[in-house]
Protein backbone atom coordinates (compact mmCIF):
# COMPACT_ATOMS: atom_id res chain seq x y z
CA UNK A 1 0.00 0.00 0.00
CA UNK A 2 2.27 2.74 1.41
CA UNK A 3 4.81 1.69 -1.77
CA UNK A 4 2.57 1.60 -4.68
CA UNK A 5 1.22 5.35 -3.17
CA UNK A 6 5.09 6.47 -3.39
CA UNK A 7 5.07 4.19 -7.28
CA UNK A 8 1.80 5.74 -8.65
CA UNK A 9 3.25 9.21 -7.60
CA UNK A 10 6.60 9.64 -8.57
CA UNK A 11 6.60 13.50 -8.13
CA UNK A 12 6.67 13.65 -4.22
CA UNK A 13 9.04 12.63 -2.02
CA UNK A 14 8.06 9.82 0.58
CA UNK A 15 9.50 9.05 3.94
CA UNK A 16 8.63 6.26 5.83
CA UNK A 17 8.97 5.43 9.15
CA UNK A 18 8.53 1.61 10.61
CA UNK A 19 9.21 0.09 13.99
CA UNK A 20 10.84 -3.00 12.58
CA UNK A 21 11.34 -4.83 9.60
CA UNK A 22 10.36 -8.09 8.87
CA UNK A 23 12.21 -8.87 5.98
CA UNK A 24 10.49 -6.02 4.21
CA UNK A 25 12.97 -3.46 4.04
CA UNK A 26 14.39 -3.95 0.56
CA UNK A 27 11.18 -3.46 -1.23
CA UNK A 28 11.73 -0.34 -0.34
CA UNK A 29 15.17 0.86 -1.62
CA UNK A 30 15.90 1.76 -4.87
CA UNK A 31 13.46 4.37 -5.75
CA UNK A 32 14.39 8.01 -5.74
CA UNK A 33 11.49 9.63 -4.22
CA UNK A 34 11.22 7.03 -1.02
CA UNK A 35 13.13 7.25 2.41
CA UNK A 36 12.93 4.44 5.06
CA UNK A 37 13.88 4.86 8.47
CA UNK A 38 13.32 1.71 10.71
CA UNK A 39 13.07 3.45 14.77
CA UNK A 40 13.41 1.32 17.60
CA UNK A 41 9.55 2.09 19.23
CA UNK A 42 11.12 3.15 22.39
CA UNK A 43 12.74 6.11 20.70
CA UNK A 44 9.86 7.16 18.09
CA UNK A 45 7.96 9.37 20.44
CA UNK A 46 11.39 11.72 20.23
CA UNK A 47 12.25 10.93 17.30
CA UNK A 48 9.12 12.42 15.42
CA UNK A 49 9.05 15.51 17.70
CA UNK A 50 12.61 16.22 16.35
CA UNK A 51 12.06 15.45 12.72
CA UNK A 52 9.28 16.93 12.66
CA UNK A 53 10.49 20.48 13.59
CA UNK A 54 13.17 20.52 11.55
CA UNK A 55 11.63 19.02 8.21
CA UNK A 56 8.27 20.09 7.27
CA UNK A 57 6.16 17.92 5.47
CA UNK A 58 3.40 18.72 3.31
CA UNK A 59 1.32 15.93 4.80
CA UNK A 60 1.62 13.49 7.62
CA UNK A 61 0.05 9.92 7.88
CA UNK A 62 -0.19 7.62 10.83
CA UNK A 63 -1.01 4.22 10.63
CA UNK A 64 -1.41 1.97 13.83
CA UNK A 65 0.78 4.21 15.65
CA UNK A 66 -1.36 6.43 17.50
CA UNK A 67 1.16 7.90 20.14
CA UNK A 68 3.07 9.66 17.74
CA UNK A 69 0.17 12.09 17.20
CA UNK A 70 0.95 13.89 19.86
CA UNK A 71 4.56 14.42 19.30
CA UNK A 72 4.27 16.16 16.21
CA UNK A 73 5.24 19.57 15.56
CA UNK A 74 1.74 21.25 14.93
CA UNK A 75 3.29 24.57 13.64
CA UNK A 76 5.33 22.91 10.35
CA UNK A 77 3.18 20.65 9.62
CA UNK A 78 -0.20 21.61 7.91
CA UNK A 79 -1.70 18.57 7.37
CA UNK A 80 -1.79 15.16 9.96
CA UNK A 81 -3.84 12.35 9.13
CA UNK A 82 -5.16 9.09 10.69
CA UNK A 83 -5.30 5.74 8.32
CA UNK A 84 -7.40 3.22 9.69
CA UNK A 85 -6.69 -0.37 7.64
CA UNK A 86 -8.27 -2.67 10.32
CA UNK A 87 -11.60 -4.42 9.91
CA UNK A 88 -12.20 -4.87 13.77
CA UNK A 89 -13.88 -2.61 15.36
CA UNK A 90 -11.68 -3.32 18.97
CA UNK A 91 -8.72 -2.09 17.66
CA UNK A 92 -10.30 1.32 15.87
CA UNK A 93 -11.82 1.70 19.85
CA UNK A 94 -8.21 1.19 21.47
CA UNK A 95 -6.65 3.56 19.04
CA UNK A 96 -9.43 5.88 19.49
CA UNK A 97 -8.86 6.60 23.23
CA UNK A 98 -4.58 6.81 22.93
CA UNK A 99 -5.08 10.16 20.74
CA UNK A 100 -6.88 13.60 20.53
CA UNK A 101 -9.20 14.07 17.27
CA UNK A 102 -8.48 17.72 18.09
CA UNK A 103 -4.96 17.28 16.82
CA UNK A 104 -5.56 15.82 13.72
CA UNK A 105 -6.89 17.24 10.20
CA UNK A 106 -8.35 14.37 8.77
CA UNK A 107 -9.35 10.57 9.46
CA UNK A 108 -8.63 8.10 6.43
CA UNK A 109 -10.57 4.84 5.16
CA UNK A 110 -9.96 2.43 2.38
CA UNK A 111 -13.86 1.87 1.75
CA UNK A 112 -17.93 2.74 2.45
CA UNK A 113 -17.49 -0.32 4.95
CA UNK A 114 -15.17 1.12 6.86
CA UNK A 115 -16.26 4.74 7.24
CA UNK A 116 -19.11 3.30 8.94
CA UNK A 117 -17.40 1.36 10.85
CA UNK A 118 -15.58 4.40 12.16
CA UNK A 119 -18.62 6.72 12.34
CA UNK A 120 -20.17 3.97 15.13
CA UNK A 121 -17.37 4.95 17.28
CA UNK A 122 -17.03 8.53 16.98
CA UNK A 123 -18.97 11.91 18.43
CA UNK A 124 -21.61 13.54 15.28
CA UNK A 125 -19.28 16.44 15.51
CA UNK A 126 -16.42 15.22 14.28
CA UNK A 127 -17.96 12.93 11.58
CA UNK A 128 -16.50 15.33 8.91
CA UNK A 129 -12.88 14.31 9.69
CA UNK A 130 -13.36 10.84 7.79
CA UNK A 131 -12.70 10.50 4.17
CA UNK A 132 -12.55 7.20 1.87
CA UNK A 133 -9.46 6.91 0.15
CA UNK A 134 -9.41 3.54 -1.64
CA UNK A 135 -5.93 1.80 -1.54
CA UNK A 136 -4.10 2.50 -4.26
CA UNK A 137 -2.59 -0.65 -6.77
CA UNK A 138 0.30 -0.35 -8.56
CA UNK A 139 -0.55 0.53 -11.54
CA UNK A 140 2.95 -0.48 -13.61
CA UNK A 141 1.71 -2.61 -16.47
CA UNK A 142 4.56 -5.30 -16.46
CA UNK A 143 4.17 -8.96 -18.14
CA UNK A 144 5.90 -11.34 -16.05
CA UNK A 145 5.57 -14.00 -18.44
CA UNK A 146 8.96 -14.22 -19.66
CA UNK A 147 10.54 -14.80 -16.46
CA UNK A 148 8.01 -17.02 -14.72
CA UNK A 149 9.14 -19.56 -12.19
CA UNK A 150 5.56 -20.57 -11.42
CA UNK A 151 4.63 -23.37 -13.12
CA UNK A 152 1.97 -26.08 -12.43
CA UNK A 153 2.48 -29.01 -14.93
CA UNK A 154 -1.11 -31.08 -15.45
CA UNK A 155 -2.53 -28.99 -12.39
CA UNK A 156 -4.85 -26.52 -11.38
CA UNK A 157 -3.89 -23.66 -8.76
CA UNK A 158 -5.77 -22.82 -5.81
CA UNK A 159 -3.59 -19.15 -4.38
CA UNK A 160 -4.26 -17.86 -0.91
CA UNK A 161 -2.72 -15.11 0.64
CA UNK A 162 -2.81 -13.84 4.54
CA UNK A 163 -1.32 -14.29 7.82
CA UNK A 164 -1.97 -17.77 9.83
CA UNK A 165 -4.23 -15.72 12.23
CA UNK A 166 -7.82 -16.22 12.99
CA UNK A 167 -9.11 -13.50 10.78
CA UNK A 168 -7.30 -14.65 7.63
CA UNK A 169 -9.12 -18.19 8.45
CA UNK A 170 -6.25 -20.49 6.59
CA UNK A 171 -8.06 -23.20 7.65
CA UNK A 172 -11.39 -22.87 5.71
CA UNK A 173 -9.10 -22.62 2.81
CA UNK A 174 -7.57 -26.11 3.52
CA UNK A 175 -11.35 -27.30 3.94
CA UNK A 176 -11.78 -26.19 0.01
CA UNK A 177 -8.99 -27.51 -0.99
CA UNK A 178 -9.58 -30.74 0.69
CA UNK A 179 -13.08 -31.37 -1.21
CA UNK A 180 -11.24 -30.71 -4.31
CA UNK A 181 -9.92 -33.28 -6.63
CA UNK A 182 -5.89 -34.16 -6.66
CA UNK A 183 -5.68 -32.38 -9.49
CA UNK A 184 -5.98 -29.00 -7.30
CA UNK A 185 -3.36 -27.70 -5.59
CA UNK A 186 -2.95 -24.82 -3.06
CA UNK A 187 -0.51 -22.05 -3.29
CA UNK A 188 -0.11 -20.34 -0.04
CA UNK A 189 1.50 -17.10 0.34
CA UNK A 190 2.79 -15.41 4.28
CA UNK A 191 4.96 -12.76 5.37
CA UNK A 192 7.41 -13.65 8.26
CA UNK A 193 6.06 -14.96 11.26
CA UNK A 194 7.13 -13.87 14.52
CA UNK A 195 5.56 -16.70 16.14
CA UNK A 196 6.67 -20.11 14.13
CA UNK A 197 3.96 -22.44 16.02
CA UNK A 198 1.09 -20.72 13.42
CA UNK A 199 3.24 -22.25 10.76
CA UNK A 200 3.21 -25.21 12.38
CA UNK A 201 -0.34 -25.51 13.44
CA UNK A 202 -1.14 -24.60 9.58
CA UNK A 203 1.34 -27.66 8.26
CA UNK A 204 -0.79 -29.85 11.05
CA UNK A 205 -4.48 -28.79 9.52
CA UNK A 206 -3.26 -29.95 6.28
CA UNK A 207 -2.00 -33.36 7.68
CA UNK A 208 -5.65 -33.26 9.28
CA UNK A 209 -7.21 -32.41 5.91
CA UNK A 210 -5.13 -35.03 3.66
CA UNK A 211 -3.52 -31.75 1.69
CA UNK A 212 -0.40 -31.63 3.08
CA UNK A 213 1.11 -33.32 -0.44
CA UNK A 214 -1.25 -30.89 -2.05
CA UNK A 215 0.12 -27.65 -0.43
CA UNK A 216 3.18 -25.08 -1.47
CA UNK A 217 3.88 -22.27 0.86
CA UNK A 218 5.77 -19.22 0.29
CA UNK A 219 7.14 -17.44 2.28
CA UNK A 220 8.07 -13.60 2.28
CA UNK A 221 7.42 -12.89 -1.57
CA UNK A 222 8.46 -9.84 -3.51
CA UNK A 223 5.57 -7.94 -5.02
CA UNK A 224 7.10 -8.76 -8.74
CA UNK A 225 7.07 -12.45 -7.43
CA UNK A 226 3.40 -12.10 -6.59
CA UNK A 227 2.76 -10.57 -9.41
CA UNK A 228 4.13 -13.17 -11.25
CA UNK A 229 2.48 -16.11 -9.31
CA UNK A 230 -1.04 -13.93 -10.00
CA UNK A 231 -0.28 -14.03 -13.56
CA UNK A 232 0.69 -18.08 -13.54
CA UNK A 233 -2.47 -19.05 -11.35
CA UNK A 234 -4.71 -17.46 -14.33
CA UNK A 235 -2.62 -19.17 -16.97
CA UNK A 236 -3.07 -22.14 -15.45
CA UNK A 237 -6.65 -21.66 -14.95
CA UNK A 238 -6.51 -21.59 -11.68
CA UNK A 239 -8.12 -19.29 -9.02
CA UNK A 240 -7.95 -16.84 -5.92
CA UNK A 241 -9.23 -17.69 -2.47
CA UNK A 242 -10.50 -15.64 0.13
CA UNK A 243 -11.36 -17.13 3.40
CA UNK A 244 -11.15 -14.10 5.42
CA UNK A 245 -13.98 -13.49 7.96
CA UNK A 246 -13.65 -9.65 7.38
CA UNK A 247 -11.83 -7.14 5.25
CA UNK A 248 -11.40 -3.40 5.05
CA UNK A 249 -10.17 -3.33 1.64
CA UNK A 250 -9.60 -6.27 0.35
CA UNK A 251 -6.17 -5.21 -1.15
CA UNK A 252 -5.17 -9.04 -2.23
CA UNK A 253 -8.64 -9.73 -3.79
CA UNK A 254 -8.74 -6.58 -6.01
CA UNK A 255 -5.21 -6.90 -6.90
CA UNK A 256 -5.43 -10.65 -8.02
CA UNK A 257 -8.71 -9.64 -10.03
CA UNK A 258 -6.83 -6.81 -11.71
CA UNK A 259 -4.01 -9.26 -12.87
CA UNK A 260 -6.68 -10.83 -14.96
CA UNK A 261 -7.63 -13.65 -12.10
CA UNK A 262 -10.84 -15.66 -10.94
CA UNK A 263 -11.36 -15.03 -7.95
CA UNK A 264 -13.50 -16.52 -5.05
CA UNK A 265 -14.26 -15.59 -1.51
CA UNK A 266 -16.43 -14.70 1.65
CA UNK A 267 -18.69 -11.48 1.36
CA UNK A 268 -17.40 -10.02 3.98
CA UNK A 269 -16.35 -6.18 4.96
CA UNK A 270 -15.87 -4.14 1.93
CA UNK A 271 -15.68 -6.85 -0.77
CA UNK A 272 -18.62 -6.39 -2.57
CA UNK A 273 -18.10 -2.70 -3.09
CA UNK A 274 -15.58 -3.95 -5.87
CA UNK A 275 -17.31 -4.67 -8.99
CA UNK A 276 -15.58 -7.01 -10.97
CA UNK A 277 -17.06 -10.06 -12.84
CA UNK A 278 -13.64 -11.75 -11.89
CA UNK A 279 -15.21 -11.69 -8.05
CA UNK A 280 -17.82 -14.34 -7.07
CA UNK A 281 -18.10 -14.16 -3.27
CA UNK A 282 -20.47 -16.73 -1.02
CA UNK A 283 -21.94 -16.24 2.57
CA UNK A 284 -19.34 -16.82 4.69
CA UNK A 285 -18.60 -20.89 5.79
CA UNK A 286 -20.13 -21.59 2.36
CA UNK A 287 -17.76 -24.11 1.21
CA UNK A 288 -19.60 -26.07 -0.72
CA UNK A 289 -20.84 -23.49 -3.06
CA UNK A 290 -17.12 -22.03 -3.17
CA UNK A 291 -16.19 -25.99 -4.17
CA UNK A 292 -19.31 -26.27 -6.90
CA UNK A 293 -18.43 -22.88 -8.06
CA UNK A 294 -14.54 -24.00 -8.98
CA UNK A 295 -15.50 -27.56 -10.20
CA UNK A 296 -18.30 -25.46 -12.87
CA UNK A 297 -16.23 -22.83 -13.97
CA UNK A 298 -12.53 -24.34 -13.74
CA UNK A 299 -13.61 -26.82 -16.83
CA UNK A 300 -12.90 -30.21 -14.28
CA UNK A 301 -15.44 -32.94 -16.10
CA UNK A 302 -17.25 -33.88 -13.16
CA UNK A 303 -20.74 -33.38 -11.14
CA UNK A 304 -20.34 -31.16 -8.42
CA UNK A 305 -20.06 -32.79 -5.10
CA UNK A 306 -22.83 -30.86 -3.75
CA UNK A 307 -26.41 -30.01 -5.06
Amino acid sequence: MYLNRALNNPGEHHTLIFVSDRGGYHLFTGYTNIDVRIIRKDRLKSYIAYLTVNFPFDEIRITSLPEVVEPISKRFNPKIVYEFHTSVPEIVSSELTKFDIANINSIYVPSEFSRQMLLEQLPPEVNSLVEVRANQLNTNNIDYQPRDNFLFSNQIPILWIGRFDAGKNARDFLRILSQLPELYIGIVVVSLESDPSRLDDFLSDAFAYGVEDRVKVYLNLSHEQVFSLYNSVARHNGYYCSTSLNESFGFTVVEAATHGLRVVGYDVGALSEHQSNLITLFPVGDNQSIVNHILETSGQTREPLYA
